[in-house]
C-alpha cells in the first residue's frame, strides 16, 4: 500500500493539471477578493468589518470544480493509458488500487480547499484587516471547516467512484461537473413531481452533499445542521467507497 501511494503521490507530482488548476484558483480567489473590496467601496461608506467574516464562506463548493477535473483526469488517464492494468499485475490487490486513488485525491481536493481559504482570507486581511471576533467565533469556526472538510471528502469519493466507473477522462470530468451544477436542480424538480403526482412532501434536497455545505458556510449551525452534516458526509463517502471497490473487483482491467 506504501508502495503504491508513494507511486500514486509522484504521478501527481507530475500531473500538469493539478499545478495549473491550482493556479488558477487561487488567481480566482485573490481576484475575488478585489472584486469584492471595489464592489464594496461603491455600496457603503464603512470600513469592511474584516476578513473574518470570510473564513466561513470560503469553505465552499468554489474549489469543488478543479477537484472535481484533477481528479477525474488523475483516475480516468489510468485506465486510457493502461497503466492501471501494469499496476495490477504486479500483484497489488484491487482494493488497494482503489484506496491508493481515493487517498491521493482526497489530498488533492483538500489542498484546493485550504488554499482557496486562506489565499481569499490573507488577501481580505491585507485589504481589510482580520477584523474583532466575539467569544465563541473560533469554536464555530472550526466546526465549520471540520465539516466543510468531510463534506469536501464525501464528494471526492463520489468523483473518484464516476472517475473509475466511467474510465474515460472525458466523460468523467462531464459527469462529475454535470453533479456539481445539476444535481441540486434534479433533485428539486424530483420534490416537485413527486408532490404532483402522489402528493408527497418530502424535502430529499436537505441529505445532498452540495445542499449541507451551503447552509455550513453560511454559519447556520445548530445540532440539527451538525448532525445532518455529519451524517452525510460518512454515509456518502462509505458507500461510494465500498460501492467503487466492489466495482473495481468486478470489472476487468484493459
Amino acid at each position: 500500500m506504501l508502495k503504491l501511494l508513494k507511486s500514486d503521490f509522484y504521478k501527481l507530482s507530475k500531473t500538469k493539471s493539478f499545478f495549473i488548476c491550482l493556479c488558477i484558483l487561487l488567481c480566482l480567489a485573490v481576484g475575488y477578493i478585489f472584486l469584492s473590496h471595489y464592489s464594496y467601496q461603491f455600496v457603503s461608506s464603512e470600513p469592511h468589518p474584516g476578513a473574518s467574516e470570510l473564513v466561513a464562506e470560503t469553505f465552499s463548493a468554489n474549489s469543488l470544480i478543479f477537484s472535481s477535473i484533477v481528479v477525474s483526469l488523475f483516475v480516468a488517464c489510468e485506465f486510457g493509458f493502461g497503466t492501471m492494468k501494469n499496476i495490477a499485475s504486479k500483484g497489488f490487490g484491487r482494493t488497494e488500487i482503489y484506496l491508493s486513488k481515493l487517498i491521493v485525491s482526497c489530498v488533492v481536493s483538500t489542498v484546493f480547499l485550504l488554499a482557496y481559504s486562506l489565499a481569499s482570507v490573507a488577501t481580505g486581511s491585507i485589504l481589510w484587516g482580520f477584523g474583532s471576533v466575539g467569544a465563541g467565533y473560533w469554536q464555530e469556526i472550526c466546526q465549520i471547516i471540520g465539516l466543510e472538510a468531510l463534506l469536501n471528502l464525501a464528494f471526492t469519493s463520489v468523483f473518484v467512484f464516476f472517475a473509475a466507473l466511467v474510465r474515460q477522462s472525458g466523460g468523467a470530468i462531464a459527469i462529475n461537473i454535470c453533479l456539481l451544477s445539476f444535481a441540486s436542480t434534479m433533485v428539486q424538480m424530483g420534490q416537485m413531481l413527486l408532490h404532483y403526482l402522489f402528493k408527497v412532501e418530502w424535502d430529499i434536497s436537505q441529505y445532498l452533499i452540495s445542499s449541507n455545505i451551503v447552509v455550513i458556510s453560511q454559519g447556520n449551525l445548530n445540532q440539527e445542521t451538525i448532525l445532518r452534516g455529519l451524517l452525510v458526509g460518512v454515509a456518502y463517502f462509505v458507500v461510494t467507497t465500498l460501492a467503487g471497490v466492489w466495482l473495481f473487483h468486478k470489472r476487468d482491467i484493459k
